[in-house]
């Protein structure tokens, strides 16, 4: 029973190790409906036939005292475990049905409405417990996945008990169906125990229906205060109060219209049983072969819609044509739908809730609220009642239409607060790492204090000149002056005059003197740029340039140029400077030319990209210059001539310029499907997303190389899926893991420039490292975020499946038209 067919796991969605599990709850929620189903029409029938449907707001406003025996229930299941609560339920419900069976040949007056608010308390307990052990062994993907095959069970369970019941009963012997009744109920303790012996097996420790040591807290208040407390379960709890409001106005309206038609005043019991066997019909195939399909396809905020809006429809119609089709119509829409879509998905909603919040939560909401809002329902009926005209169905169902506006609306903040909610399941799990070094180290700082040590070796000159960058940088704190000064023999240079061969003295400070600090910042650069020195420097610089020998001058006067305005004609020595065969020399120009920001040294700095000992130099001093050399890099990053490398490092400047320049010259790249760059594209644009969220990316652009790297994900896995076994098939996994790895990636930061950012990355981290757990809450965010042409490419590439099962689907899916 583990290993499910093809059928069951192709139409089911029964997978591997869950057929067992997945049957033992169909068969439970078809042995507590099916008597339900006996016992319903019985309910409606005797009481019509006793009390009309004059008093029906009066049996509806019976459902308060089903909220007093719901009060009474939480204490009860605050003192057992969950799965002693619910085989004790259904054995006090065995009992009573065998009760009611004995009394109805009584014929007592009032006994239709008792057995109208037992019945009540009947189906709100045991049906509110299976769905709690539905929450409690399946995680949101699973529940989505099988919701609609054990939710079936149910249906069908009512389809059997409604038909037995129309085919059986008749006016004098339909209580006597009550017998088989608490015999089908007295079964579905088989399927309970299995379940809960199941999990045992698994591993799993039976959830207790309180957590351990809040026996306290687990009553009626406290399920009452788990409600209040949080925004999200207040919104659930207002869509199910007006939902109940809806349905007994609904019903009104249905069985006023019946009850004055003669095909059913002849035997409303067997009526009752044939249409309800008939609207569980086509709820059973709706649930069995469509509910997940539907929810799945259009997420949960659409398959929330189309109850209330098909409800809204018929109570329009009735308003303005009372027939029975419509009677028909409104009924047999508000519960076929309730049993299968509608219920459905309002179970998934409470799926990201915490267990113990969740078991609290659905005591008031489903066992008491539920039934409240019938209460509340009726006394809105009978207001309405007091009205003059206010017994016209007209009115009675325009003011059910305002209701069902309302509904609309709670059905779309919940289904948005649902999406919240799973984005607290997943943990951010990493940043970018270039992102954590900036925010924790001042990577800048420390390499100028190295640079700093390490040119003492060189020349006291060079130290001279880093202590000023130090300086002229607000950078030589006290902390850095006494680190350098317990780091050197010498704790002081005096003067920066033998650079210019003057004999010029204290222009860098004694460390420790910092108030000194401003007016030598102010003097060297009045000094450097005053045309006598200048004129007087020309010579040396030009001798210095031309001599390959000596180094460390070089190195010092591509330092010093920096300083400089960029207009100075001594600043073009930095063209021969930025060509030196020696890289510390190029490495000084290099850092100079950055500072000076002349237009005509961009082309010497792309020129020396292409040296790997200079590469992060040289992107660093173009980063500086900022955007306006954003054309030069376009250009570079355009060339297919141009070394890869260079054209790598193009994209990544462009990326930390983060302007829509930037982005669109990037995206243009993209868009002409330059293969060997899409990881450094994508990479970039992915920094510039997360930084700059506001600037635009195009869909049709993003859209086009999403749908180009998952074809390349698709065939990659293929591929790697059908090569023949090699020597060297280890090494040629790795290298196929990493491939798919990085595609994957590509694909998640694609999917960021379209949707939440934040979000999407999130889902993609927990579906890398994430528990199982979590791996199926980033499934259920990115099935709720994407819309369902991209949810239909996408999961199943994440999704867990058997290997020739994915194989199957990818094939099916690159032989589809991509660009509809």
């Amino acid at each position: 029973m583990n290993r499910p067919s093809p059928f069951l796991s192709k139409f089911l969605g029964i997978k591997p190790g869950e057929a067992g599990l997945a049957f033992s709850f169909f068969i439970y929620f078809f042995l507590i409906t099916a008597p339900f189903y006996i016992i319903k029409p019985i309910r409606d029938a005797s009481f019509l036939d006793e009390l009309g449907s004059r008093n029906l707001p009066y049996a509806y406003a019976t459902a308060f005292i089903v909220g007093l025996v719901v009060a009474l229930h939480s204490k009860i299941q605050a003192r057992l475990p969950r799965s002693a609560l619910i085989t004790g339920s259904l054995v006090f419900f065995v009992l009573t049905t065998l009760a009611f069976w004995l009394l109805f040949p009584l014929d007592w007056k009032w006994l239709p409405l008792a057995f109208w608010m037992w019945a009540n308390i009947f189906v709100v307990v045991l049906v509110t417990q299976f769905w709690i052990a539905v929450n409690d062994v399946f995680n949101p993907r699973e529940a989505k996945r099988l919701i609609g095959f054990f939710g079936s069970g149910g249906i069908l369970g009512g389809i059997v008990g409604a038909l037995s019941t129309g085919l059986l009963a008749g006016r004098e012997n339909a209580p006597k169906l009550l017998l088989p009744a608490a015999v089908i109920l007295a079964a579905s303790i088989l399927p309970v125990r299995a379940i809960f012996r199941r999990r045992e097996r698994g591993g799993a420790s039976e959830q207790p229906s309180r957590a351990a040591g809040t026996e306290e807290k687990a009553g009626f208040k406290a399920c009452f205060d788990t409600v209040r407390r949080d925004r999200y379960l207040r919104l659930l709890a207002a869509v199910v109060l007006v939902t109940g409001i809806v349905s007994t106005f609904a019903d009104f309206q249905s069985k006023n219209i019946i009850e004055h038609w003669p095909a059913a005043r002849m035997n409303l019991t067997s009526f009752f049983g044939f249409f309800n066997a008939g609207l569980l019909v086509f709820s059973f195939l709706l649930q069995l072969l469509m509910t997940s399909n539907i929810i799945e396809r259009y997420g949960l905020r659409l398959t929330l819609l189309l109850h209330p809006a098909l409800l809204l429809l018929c109570s329009l119609g009735i308003a303005f044509w009372p027939g029975i089709i419509l009677a028909v119509g409104i009924k047999g829409t508000d519960k076929s739908l309730s049993y299968s879509v509608n219920q459905s998905a309002r179970e998934l909603l409470y799926i990201p809730v915490r267990p113990d919040v969740k078991y609290r939560a659905k005591i008031f909401i489903d066992m008491f609220l539920n039934r409240f809002s019938r209460t509340f329902g009726a006394a809105v009926l009978l207001v309405l009642f007091l009205l003059p005209g206010g017994r016209s169905i007209t009115l009675v169902s325009l003011v059910a239409a305002a209701f069902i506006g309302g509904w609309i609306v709670l059905n779309q903040k919940a289904s948005g607060e649902y999406v919240n909610l799973l984005k607290t399941k997943l943990e951010s799990r990493w940043g970018r790492a270039e992102k954590l070094v900036a925010d924790r180290v001042d990577v800048e700082s420390a390499k100028l204090v190295f640079d700093a040590l390490d040119s003492r070796k060189r020349s006291p000159i060079l130290y001279a000149q880093h202590l000023f960058e130090l300086l002229a940088q607000n950078k030589l704190t006290p902390e850095v002056r006494t680190f350098l000064a317990t780091s050197m023999d010498e704790a002081r240079i005096t003067s920066l005059g033998g650079l210019f061969e003057s004999e010029s003295a204290g222009w860098v400070p004694e460390l420790g003197r910092p108030e000194e600090d401003d007016a030598l910042k102010t003097d060297v650069r009045e000094i450097l740029n005053l045309n006598v020195y200048q004129e007087a420097m020309k010579g040396y610089v030009d001798k210095v340039v031309s001599d390959p020998k000596d180094k460390v001058s070089r190195m010092e006067v591509a330092k010093s140029l920096g300083w400089m305005d960029s207009g100075s004609p001594l600043t073009r020595a930095l063209e021969d400077l930025l060509q030196d065969e020696s890289v510390e020399v190029a490495r000084y120009a290099i850092d100079s030319a950055a500072r000076l920001g002349r237009r005509e040294d961009v082309p010497l700095l792309l020129d020396r990209l292409r040296d790997p000992a200079l590469a992060e130099d040289v992107r660093s001093a173009l980063e500086r210059y900022g955007p306006r050399i954003s054309g030069a890099l376009a250009d570079a990053l355009a060339d297919p001539a141009e070394k890869l490398s260079v054209r790598e490092q193009a994209a990544s400047i462009l990326a930390a310029f983060g302007t829509q320049e930037a982005v669109d010259y990037l995206l243009g790249e993209l868009a002409r499907g330059s293969g060997e760059l899409t990881e450094e594209i994508v990479d970039g644009l992915d920094r510039v997303k997360a930084a700059k969220p506001d600037l635009a990316f195009p869909a049709d652009v993003v859209r086009e190389s999403l749908h180009r790297e998952m074809q390349s994900y698709l065939l990659a896995y293929l591929a790697g899926h059908s090569a023949p076994a090699s020597a060297d098939a280890r090494a040629e996994g790795t290298a196929h893991e990493g491939k798919l790895g990085s595609s994957l990636r590509n694909i998640f930061r694609l999917l960021g420039l379209l949707f939440p950012h934040d979000d999407i990355q999130r889902a993609h981290q927990n579906i890398l490292s994430g528990t199982q757990e979590s791996t199926a809450y980033a499934l259920e965010l990115l099935d709720n975020v994407l819309p369902r042409d991209l949810r239909e490419l996408l999961l199943p590439i994440v999704e867990d499946m058997p290997v020739e099962e994915r194989v199957r689907r990818f094939r099916a899916m690159l032989s589809m038209n991509w660009s509809e």
